[in-house]
């Protein structure tokens, strides 16, 4: 069966983009819990308002820390109509 895939990938900035994060540290763990809960909330939106929610499915994931910069990349998929 065919399947069509959509792949959505976000960044996210620490506040304070020279601070180096230390995730034994409360600020940098906080930081990434914001920056997966804003990841969730695109998520929903764009499957709302971008692809419709025509059965789409979370086909995988992937989270990367580069430097300060948090990387979420998400591969959808969904049966071809």
């Amino acid at each position: 069966m065919a399947h069509n895939y959509h792949f959505m990938v976000k960044y996210f900035h620490p506040s304070l983009p020279d601070a180096k994060l230390n995730f034994a540290e409360e600020y940098a763990q906080q930081t990434l819990e914001n920056a997966l809960q804003q990841a969730e909330e695109d998520l929903k939106h764009d499957m709302n308002t971008l692809l419709g929610r025509d059965g789409w499915e979370v086909n995988s994931h992937n989270l990367a820390i580069v430097g300060n910069i948090i990387i979420v990349s998400i591969l959808l998929q969904r049966h071809s109509k």
